[in-house]
């Protein structure tokens, strides 16, 4: 699993934690969920956000920017537009 992206967007009280991963081949809705699972509990655990927030993971999609050497491996083989 690769992180691709992570953003902190809104106000304390009313945050979201947008955290983008994936993986050569994609990624699951099960992969989603753990890792959204795993990254919950750590955050929770330490205590990274004290208030509130939404956490949101989820994968690059077909509009992500092919910008780095990476993008341009991961998306091998992959029609694009």
């Amino acid at each position: 699993m690769e992180l691709l992206g992570v953003n902190l967007k809104g106000h304390v009280g009313r945050q979201r934690l947008v955290v983008i991963v994936d993986r050569p081949g994609g990624v699951t809705v099960e992969d989603l969920v753990d890792v959204s699972r795993n990254l919950e509990d750590l955050i929770d655990r330490k205590d990274y956000l004290a208030a509130r927030y939404v956490l949101e993971v989820t994968s690059p999609g077909d509009d992500w920017p092919l910008e780095t050497p990476a993008d341009f491996i991961r998306n091998s083989g992959r029609l694009i537009e």
